[in-house]
């Protein structure tokens, strides 16, 4: 159920990708077009508009260097697991990587737009919303993050953390993989 939804969410999101960019490159060229205003203030439009709350304008995109979902969630027996189940190989998942990963992703949407003529001027208001999100991960995150992950599930076998309180063995766990990660 949670792969289906992903995959419809990406499929949603790449179809509005390449929707919202050929609306923008047409957009441009056309005369009627309230968007060409959007674009290059000078082109005006022949007429004044007023957009659809919301529907008006709505974008998101989002962009990797090459890193992806499949990097990150793998099947196990008609489940989906992440990298840090013991059965995905760690060599594996850390190869799949990159020295520096990074993803962007970006939204956008029209709340409300209008354009009038007054006078010999053609007066334009828009409000929007748009939202911003870049990651970067350096490869040696995710090499610190899986040892103090499987440093712990260790220590969870060896019956040494049975009584510890969850922040105890995070400490601990993290510390492990902290001395580690410098001598590495």
């Amino acid at each position: 159920m949670y792969k289906r939804g992903l995959c419809a969410l990406c499929l949603l999101t790449t179809v509005g990708m390449s929707v919202s960019a050929q609306q923008i490159r047409t957009s441009y060229f056309m005369q009627s077009s309230t968007a060409r205003t959007t674009m290059n203030p000078v082109y005006r439009p022949e007429r004044g508009y007023v957009s659809i709350p919301v529907l008006g304008a709505v974008g998101a995109s989002y962009g990797t260097n090459g890193i992806a979902v499949d990097n990150f969630i793998y099947p196990k027996n008609g489940e989906t697991v992440t990298f840090m189940d013991n059965s995905v190989n760690t060599e594996s998942f850390l190869n799949g990587l990159k020295d520096e990963n990074q993803v962007n992703m970006d939204f956008g949407t029209q709340v409300l737009s209008g354009g009038w003529y007054a006078g010999k001027g053609f007066w334009t208001v828009d409000v929007s919303i748009k939202g911003l999100a870049n990651i970067r991960a350096p490869k040696t995150l995710f090499e610190f993050m899986t040892f103090a992950w499987y440093g712990h599930l260790k220590l969870q076998e060896m019956k040494w953390i049975d009584n510890w309180p969850l922040f105890g063995v995070i400490l601990f766990s993290w510390s492990i993989a902290l001395f580690e990660y410098k001598n590495s």
